[in-house]
């Protein structure tokens, strides 16, 4: 019930999701050329998550955070409306398909929420150092290869102060947040790290 006909996918990519999620893995990269369905598995991945995370009858308190806060899950792109595409051209498009999803969710023009539950899917930009606050549960970072070079006076976004490109500086914030947030409960988040291939020394190379 959890998803629609409409929401089929290869049977390789079947097998490729199974495997994330039942080999505990916490770091997906996802590569390769353009149109390789990169989006879509991605995607489909944060739909199960989300999944998991509405079946807790107290999300929050199974992840160990105090009353009233919030469970993030970001989708990051260059521009703000890139990330908002994923979000809304790609998620909530599929939430929409899905059976199981109906009537579980509320959909803004800037952020899809999950009532009683108190999970938030909201879009951010590569220079957007705002989310970098959020409890975030899970991260998609789309496209960093093509963010370009960590400006001076942007390099303490990263942890050391150094990051050679804004890709980079992003992983580094984001990663601290859920480490810092959820590793007490001996519960992990989630990173989505998708790019086509730009060059052999590109920021998804150096994570592989």
């Amino acid at each position: 019930d959890v998803c629609s006909s409409d929401l089929s996918t290869w049977p390789v990519y079947k097998k490729h999701i199974a495997n994330i999620f039942n080999g505990g893995y916490h770091e997906i990269i996802l590569s390769g050329s353009v149109g390789a369905g990169k989006d879509w598995v991605a995607v489909l991945c944060l739909l199960r998550l989300l999944y998991e995370l509405c079946c807790l009858k107290d999300p929050t308190r199974t992840l160990g955070m105090g009353a009233g806060e919030q469970i993030y899950i970001v989708p990051i792109s260059r521009t703000v409306q890139l990330a908002k595409r994923v979000v809304f051209g790609g998620l909530t498009q599929k939430l929409n398909l899905s059976p199981w999803f109906k009537g579980k969710f509320k959909e803004t023009l800037d952020y899809v929420s999950f009532p009683g539950k108190n999970i938030v899917i909201i879009g951010g930009s590569s220079t957007d150092a705002s989310v970098l606050g959020l409890g975030v549960y899970a991260f998609l970072e789309d496209e960093g290869n093509f963010y370009g070079v960590q400006r001076q006076k942007d390099k303490n976004v990263s942890a050391g102060g150094a990051a050679p490109d804004k890709a980079q500086a992003i992983y580094d914030g984001m990663i601290r947040r859920v480490n810092s947030r959820f590793r007490s409960t001996n519960l992990k988040g989630m990173g989505f790290l998708l790019s086509s291939k730009r060059s052999t020394s590109d920021f998804t190379e150096r994570r592989i």
